[in-house]
């Protein structure tokens, strides 16, 4: 999976961003191919930082993202999982 520096600031919010920097790859962009390997689309990323100051593609694996995020629902004392689905939002501090 990707995200991207916006939502890296988020994930920084949350107090996440060591974990996320150790379970992700900064990348230098995205290039989409079709079937026959001819590039649909391509998108060039600074892999050191942004404006936001984190990198602007980054690469993870979806289980290790959802597993973080679900332990750090133990910071909120609010937050509950009920069928995959966080009841209440949760800001650093509550």
């Amino acid at each position: 999976m990707h995200l991207d520096d916006e939502i890296y600031r988020i994930v920084d919010r949350l107090g996440l961003v060591h974990a996320f920097a150790a379970i992700s790859r900064p990348a230098l962009g995205l290039r989409l191919l079709d079937d026959d390997l001819h590039v649909l689309s391509e998108f060039h990323r600074d892999a050191d930082h942004s404006p936001n100051g984190f990198p602007q593609a980054n690469m993870f694996d979806q289980p290790d993202f959802e597993k973080l995020l679900r332990d750090n629902l133990s910071r909120c004392r609010h937050a509950r999982l009920w069928g995959g689905r966080v009841s209440r939002s949760c800001a650093p501090g509550r």
